[in-house]
């Protein structure tokens, strides 16, 4: 085989190995993108252990919508995300509505945001962000 063959067999390895190897970082990324998150340090809580729940206090948002306070992820059925650093009567309010979404997922019920709402209301809460509160 020539030199000048030789050499353009090895720089297309090296590029075919440089591919493979960015791919191969793309499915790493692409894998833990799709996994949710670790729920190991999720507590209990007053409120959610009724229910079989736990919370998982973060300071940075898991939530699609990338807003902070809280959600509830279908992904982790028995977890709540809450956001740290919230007023008492706000961090009840956001625990009470993820419960609320946690109730409809276990029902078989669509996300209704003015219902769990109306959930958190009834069970206290004095906010609705989405629902203006009752009376």
């Amino acid at each position: 085989m020539r030199a000048s063959n030789i050499a353009n067999v090895n720089t297309l390895k090296v590029w075919a190995y440089g591919v493979a190897a960015v791919a191969a970082a793309l499915c790493v990324t692409a894998g833990a993108l799709a996994l949710p998150p670790s729920t190991a340090d999720a507590v209990t809580h007053p409120l959610t252990a009724p229910h079989d729940t736990k919370i998982m206090w973060t300071e940075t948002s898991v939530c699609a919508d990338g807003k902070q306070g809280g959600c509830y992820l279908p992904e982790t059925p028995n977890v709540i995300w809450v956001s740290d650093g919230m007023p008492d009567d706000l961090e009840e309010y956001v625990i009470l509505h993820e419960l609320g979404h946690l109730i409809q997922h276990r029902n078989g019920e669509p996300f209704d945001e003015c219902a769990a709402d109306r959930y958190a209301q009834t069970h206290g809460a004095q906010f609705g962000e989405y629902c203006a509160p009752i009376g």
